[in-house]
């Protein structure tokens, strides 16, 4: 029976485990940061205002449908429920949604418009 001889292999170069696990805390760390960034306060705000603009295009599109059906405009958003939209959406702000004084379209009460 042959013995096998077991070397010590000081010559291979490597990562050790410990430079591994430390490699991926830091990248996590930059990850996070990053993210975190992303998501400050005045990257929030600007999307519930886009949000709010997607809201107002949605609801004119339901008042013109409404006005072109029944010859009329509509008194309030409700009216528009439930046969236009299940229900009016919330403001994602805080404000809220109402008809302008011609009846003819929807502005958000914190003044948000789109183009």
């Amino acid at each position: 029976m042959k013995k096998i001889k077991l070397q010590h292999l000081d010559n291979e170069h490597g990562y050790t485990l410990v430079e591994l696990t430390v490699a991926i805390l830091v990248m996590g760390i930059l990850t996070t940061l990053a993210i975190a960034s992303m998501l400050s306060p005045k990257t929030v705000q600007q999307a519930k205002a886009r949000a709010c603009e997607a809201n107002l295009r949605i609801l004119d599109g339901l008042i013109r449908a409404y006005i072109a059906e029944n010859d009329t405009k509509p008194t309030s958003l409700n009216d528009l429920t439930p046969k236009y939209i299940k229900i009016i959406p919330k403001e994602p702000t805080g404000g809220s949604y109402l008809l302008d004084a011609s009846h003819t379209e929807a502005l958000c009460s914190k003044g948000h418009t789109y183009p």
